[in-house]
């Protein structure tokens, strides 16, 4: 009862602390609940519709469709479902490859989302659209870090992770991870590509492009290559390689032969980068100039002239076609600055080492001119948090009346579950008394019939003792000492093997056989070999090391030696033991003249049959197999047919 007691203080000692709460995670209400059901209808059939965003044709009109639902909702008259609106446009033009409008709205309602920070979910996605499209324009990277590290650090909060589904959880931590290896925040970075990871190691089984698999693994490795962490970096490449080794990423294994060229380029092992590197993709500007830099560094370095000359013409030929690269890719001013300093004469080295060394002062101060920018944007910040201060207290008085009316609902629902729950614990209570109570009283019942059978187990009939000396008796008087030696042989295992297996609950099968066939042999040498019997084992039986119930068989044995030498001039008895599956088959069939009236007179046969069925029926209820016992005269009604299936226990299970 004490637990009952403890379950019930538990629970209102839960429910009270959560009606005590000024603010959790979830808000009083979701902002799903908080927009208009109508137009959260329609935003939701539009999000469903699959178009090309390159498609002016198919974008268009789902643009406009999203605009007029917006100025049907201004933001005056209904803030939450205008922002909605305002969220779910910002995310199709970013989509669409538009980032400028996607930041412009975005922009436009975060501070709403900011001022409602309870509605985490839209707050999530309005950083993650900042995020990833600042840094999709190429500028304010630093501001693009700040947004996509807010958006994962609040998806890292207890329940948010339940607004997302996996993949896009996955996007956001990705976002974050490769803003911040952008900015040098590497332990951020791999904070997050760790989560990135563990999301697609969870969900190993979801329909995911082989990209969306692999970028974590290239997100972590390039981090660990950018700390210098070389190890870490290795075991990335290694996974990456056997996930490509599967069909489905056939599409991707030049981006993994890739990855290998990189890491064994950093380690300066030039002669592996060389042998992984593929060819670029057809109009790839991304692909080719990483692909002639590593060629041009590797030969250059491994002193291979002629090739790094090759590739150097390359590279003048590709920055003539395209000189923002060539004017302002700072790997390719290093390894230019090199072939040059090496191959070429002292001027254009000279010049080629000044550019490298006004391109990398160029990086710098372009970082150094974002991280202020994107200081003073934090300046800005705290002047919106003001702002939003002032929206907060004009919200106070609302949520006030609302805290009053969920706080009155809650106690009712407390109410109403603590009644609920004292019913339950009443409940449980009286049919735990009542299954302790029949409990008892089955255990009584197994009692019962154990006592019952280990009686009949240890029971011998008097008569047949005294027969069976009788009988060793005479032999000895008439010097037959080889037949009295055999006789008292048999008479000695079958008192020894019934004495010991009257202690146990189960016995090896061929120590029960070796009872039985002590038994008959004893019988047989009584009746002067009256009788005939045979035991038929199964193949393999010898080597088996199965338990069954004692003394199964004995009584039907015993029975048709009593009734069967009354009824025929020659018994024959024959025992067939089977072993299939769980169960063993035994069958004892005689000729004695079947099943008569004078053989169903109460008394001894009739106890032991009625106990050995009780047996049974608990063996049946403790190893989930059933237990039968048929009996029945032969097809000719000459004989009787006792057919016994029970299951046997293995030496592993008793133990």
């Amino acid at each position: 009862m004490n637990k009952w007691v403890l379950f019930l203080q538990a629970g209102l000692l839960f429910f009270f602390a959560l009606s005590s709460c000024n603010h959790t995670f979830h808000g009083q209400q979701s902002f799903e609940e908080t927009v208009n059901p109508k137009a959260l209808r329609v935003c939701d059939s539009l999000y469903e519709i699959r178009i090309d965003m390159n498609d002016p044709k198919a974008f268009n009109p789902l643009k406009n469709a999203y605009l007029q639902l917006s100025r049907a909702f201004p933001f005056q008259s209904d803030s939450a479902t205008h922002a909605m609106i305002q969220l779910e446009l910002a995310n199709l033009f970013g989509a669409a490859g538009q980032p400028d409008s996607a930041i412009a709205y975005s922009e436009k309602i975060l501070p709403f989302f900011e001022a409602h920070q309870q509605w985490q979910k839209p707050l999530i996605r309005c950083y993650s659209i900042l995020g990833m499209n600042l840094r999709n324009i190429g500028q304010s990277m630093f501001t693009a870090n700040r947004y996509a590290t807010q958006a994962a650090a609040l998806l890292l909060l207890p329940g948010a992770d339940t607004f997302f589904s996996f993949s896009a959880k996955a996007q956001i931590f990705y976002s974050a991870a490769a803003s911040n290896s952008l900015c040098d925040q590497h332990e951020q970075a791999l904070r997050f590509a760790r989560e990135a990871y563990r999301l697609m190691k969870e969900n190993d089984t979801a329909d995911i492009s082989p990209y969306m698999r692999i970028r974590p693994v290239v997100e972590l490795f390039q981090i660990h290559t950018q700390m210098k962490q070389f190890d870490s970096a290795r075991k990335y490449v290694d996974e990456a390689v056997l996930q490509a080794n599967a069909p489905a990423y056939e599409a991707i294994r030049p981006q993994i032969r890739s990855l290998q060229s990189s890491y064994f380029f950093a380690i300066q092992q030039y002669d592996s980068a060389l042998h992984y590197l593929s060819p670029p993709q057809p109009g790839s500007i991304a692909d080719s100039t990483f692909y002639i830099y590593v060629n041009l560094g590797c030969h250059t370095l491994l002193g291979h002239k002629k090739e790094a000359a090759y590739y150097y013409n390359m590279a003048q030929r590709l920055g003539r076609s395209n000189p923002d690269w060539s004017n302002a890719d700072n790997d390719y001013a290093f390894h230019r600055a090199q072939y040059l300093t090496l191959y070429g004469d002292r001027k254009e080295a000279l010049r080629a080492l000044g550019l490298f060394d006004s391109l990398s002062s160029d990086i710098y101060n372009k970082q150094r001119l974002e991280m202020f920018a994107s200081i003073e944007s934090e300046y800005d910040l705290a002047d919106k948090k003001k702002n939003i201060e002032a929206l907060n207290r004009v919200n106070a008085a609302t949520k006030s009346e609302l805290r009053k009316k969920n706080t009155f609902l809650l106690i009712t629902i407390l109410v109403a579950l603590l009644v609920t729950i004292v019913v339950i614990a009443l409940l449980l209570l009286v049919r735990q008394r009542r299954l302790r109570s029949e409990k008892q009283q089955l255990e009584a019942e197994r009692n019962k019939i154990a006592l019952e059978q280990r009686l009949l187990r240890t029971q011998m009939e008097p008569h047949f003792i005294f027969n069976t000396l009788a009988v060793l008796q005479s032999q000895v008087y008439h010097h037959e000492y080889e037949k009295a030696g055999a006789y008292l042989g048999h008479f000695s295992r079958l008192l020894r093997t019934s004495l010991e297996n009257s202690r146990e609950d189960f016995v090896p099968l061929h120590e029960e056989i070796e009872a039985l066939n002590a038994y008959l042999a004893l019988q047989q040498l009584r009746f002067e070999n009256a009788f005939d019997y045979t035991i038929r084992l199964y193949d393999g039986y010898e080597e088996d090391t199965i338990y069954i119930l004692p003394m199964l068989l004995q009584p039907f044995a015993e029975n048709a030696i009593q009734y069967g030498l009354a009824q025929t001039e020659r018994l024959k008895i024959i025992i067939a033991i089977d072993k299939k599956g769980p169960l063993l088959h035994c069958v004892i069939t005689d000729n004695g003249g079947g099943i008569r009236k004078e053989r169903t007179q109460p008394g001894k046969k009739s106890l032991s049959t009625q106990i050995i069925r009780e047996r049974l029926a608990i063996l049946s209820g403790q190893s989930g197999h059933q237990a039968s016992l048929e009996m029945s005269n032969t097809t000719d009604g000459t004989g009787t047919i006792i057919t016994l299936i029970f299951p046997y226990l293995q030496q592993e299970t008793l133990s």
